[in-house]
């Protein structure tokens, strides 16, 4: 028993002695990397580029990243991926450029797969943000691989990249040493109008993408970018204009069809010249502003708001402003010229909050390719969004349809006039409670009980009016029952927009994002502000459903609510760094810190599906 024992204790001892230079081998990583910046230094406000060289062993092959993995049969490589884990906020990482694969036949898949080998260059921009303090800025990147020869695929590991960059303080001169590795980046302009030109977009289960290089290619995504504006117009934020159309429309309808035209083209010419400043805006800030920053001054919401509900007030004849003469013509009821123009830029103004199917992922592709393309996107929301209220111009029978005088046109106009004046305190309360509130604590939510008043008040004074106004007693008690409907709506409403639901959120930091990756979690990261309905609505609609709201309370998950309320910018940056420019935004990541779902409009089945896979992957080495 004693020598058998033996024998198989010395059996072990061999096997161990055999293999431990193969272990001591596979600790090391296989591939080296270096990382040189293209320029000693750069400006708040300017661009920087990282370029990190790759230097794989010959005989070795690494997989490219995600976009360009190709899958063989039950072959499923483990993609690359270069992401940066710190950075000051002052420097925001956009989407790396990652090179080119080339075919390769190994013995372990059936079929060429695409990698990269030899000295492999991949480019990281940054931009600079405008209020950025000078001085030297500590930044560090993970590579995650999977290194393989012919025959065989190493363990995927995890390679840190370490490296410091200047920022310029503003007045001092420019810095134009040369960088001994400046050639490195001959090739970042080329690859990067090359680089994906494949466009991903979803709406709910429809998915598509769209090949967005050559003059095909940017009319298709024009044509995208103006049906996401055109949908802006179904979205929660563009509702306050609604009253004011009708009511402008009903009033106008008597007039001759020219001049119904000519206000219908004003005020789509306000809607589009809104979006172009826009985009000048954006394109001059180089993709540090976002469509809804607007919004992230809580004096801008507030000031807002306050308008709108003086223009409910007005409208519903419950005081009457004089205004003078100059002022007079801007009015959006006003019909004239100048004041359907502003009536068009007020909806321009008001749609700002919100994003629509396509809009968003259009916007973050003409942002990255520069100044020109983030003007075309821009006008071309703009000009979609307009789309419906020139139609409406075109055919002004159908605002004859509309009462124009009489009890039954009073009574409307006082209704809008309510529901006016609850946009308004909505966009007012919003505006305060940021003002209030401390990051990244989220803000308070009880002015949706002054919403609710306004919209229980419409309600009453619908049944109210009716009561005295409609002459058949069928049509009398339909909109008694109408106008108590609202009542319990609104109380309802209230009841379930100050509720917290059943989901576990988590104020977002950077820490607290971290430490979820490092713990082994998966992290379900919600881009929200109290301004965008959008955000609320698939919340309360799709996240709080019983069955998703289950697997986000799971001790597996952290549910982070990152509040752009205010525009805090860790959280502005935290949504930048994700490839996006505008909520709302989720994003499902894997506890190696891999995004496996990315979406502004999906269903639940998709969320718990992306749930399901992200617990699947194996955490951060």
């Amino acid at each position: 028993m004693f020598l058998g024992a033996l024998e198989k204790t010395t059996a072990v001892m061999v096997v161990l002695a055999l293999f431990a230079p193969l272990q001591g081998e596979r600790r090391e990583p296989v591939v080296q990397a270096r990382s040189v910046w293209k320029e000693a230094s750069v400006p708040p406000g300017g661009k920087a580029i990282l370029a990190v060289v790759l230097e794989i062993p010959p005989n070795f092959h690494i997989n490219p990243d995600s976009r360009q993995l190709r899958v063989l049969g039950d072959f499923s490589p483990y993609a690359s991926e270069l992401k940066v884990v710190v950075a000051p906020a002052s420097l925001i990482a956009e989407t790396p450029v990652y090179p080119e694969p080339h075919p390769l036949r190994v013995d372990f898949a059936e079929g060429e797969i695409l990698v990269w080998s030899g000295n492999t260059v991949i480019y990281v921009p940054f931009a600079v943000g405008a209020d950025a303090a000078g001085g030297p800025a500590e930044i560090e990147l993970d590579l995650r691989y999977q290194a393989c020869d012919d025959k065989i695929c190493l363990p995927p590991v995890t390679l840190k990249i370490k490296n410091s960059f200047n920022v310029r303080a503003k007045g001092d001169p420019d810095d134009t040493r040369a960088l001994p590795d400046s050639g490195l980046f001959h090739e970042f302009e080329k690859r990067r109008g090359n680089a994906g030109s494949k466009v991903g977009f979803d709406f709910f289960e429809w998915k598509f993408s769209v090949e967005s290089s050559g003059f095909a290619g940017v009319l298709a995504m024009l044509a995208l970018a103006s049906l996401g504006g055109l949908l802006l117009n179904f979205t929660p934020c563009v509702l306050p204009v609604i009253p004011l159309k009708i009511i402008s429309l009903a009033e106008a309808g008597g007039q001759k069809t020219f001049r119904v035209f000519a206000l219908g083209i004003a005020m789509s010419t306000g809607i589009t010249a809104f979006w172009l400043v826009l985009g000048i805006a954006v394109a001059a800030a180089s993709g540090a502003a976002s469509t809804h920053q607007i919004f992230t001054r809580p004096v801008f919401s507030i000031a807002t708001g306050l308008v709108i509900i003086l223009m409910g007030a007005g409208m519903g004849g419950f005081f009457n402003i004089p205004l003078p003469e100059w002022a007079g013509r801007y009015a959006p009821r006003s019909g004239s010229i100048s004041g359907s123009l502003g009536l068009g830029i007020m909806t321009g103004v008001l749609a700002t909050p919100c994003t629509a199917p396509f809009m968003g992922a259009a916007a973050a592709w003409a942002i990255l390719r520069g100044p020109a393309h983030t003007l075309l996107a821009f006008t071309a929301i703009g000009a979609g969004m307009a789309v419906p209220y020139l139609v409406l111009s075109m055919n002004p029978a159908w605002a004859r349809k509309l009462p124009r005088a009489g009890p039954g046109s009073v009574l409307l106009k006082q209704l809008m006039g309510l529901l006016l004046a609850a946009a308004g305190s909505y966009f007012v309360g919003a505006g305060v409670s940021a003002m209030l509130s401390t990051s990244p604590d989220p803000p308070s939510q009880g002015y949706w009980w002054v919403v609710m008043g306004f919209v229980a008040a419409a309600g009453v004074w619908l049944a109210r009016g009716s009561l005295h106004s409609a002459s058949r007693p069928a049509t009398r008690g339909t909109f008694v029952l109408l106008g108590l409907g609202g009542v319990f709506a609104a109380l309802y409403g209230g009841l379930r927009l100050t509720d917290p639901g059943p989901i576990p959120w988590v104020p977002y930091t950077p820490e607290r994002f971290s430490a979820a990756l490092r713990q082994g979690k998966v992290v379900v990261a919600e881009f929200t502000a109290e301004w965008c309905l959008n955000c609320k609505a698939l919340e309360k609609n799709i996240l709080q459903r019983p069955e998703v709201a289950a697997d986000l309370s799971d001790a597996e998950v952290v549910p982070l609510k990152v509040d752009l309320t205010a525009g805090w910018p860790p959280a502005r940056d935290f949504l930048r760094s994700s490839g996006r420019w505008t909520i709302p935004w989720l994003v499902i990541y894997a506890p190696d810190g891999r995004a496996v779902f990315a979406s502004d409009t999906y269903t639940p089945g998709q969320v718990q599906d992306a749930l399901r896979q992200a617990r699947a992957l194996p955490a951060r080495r």
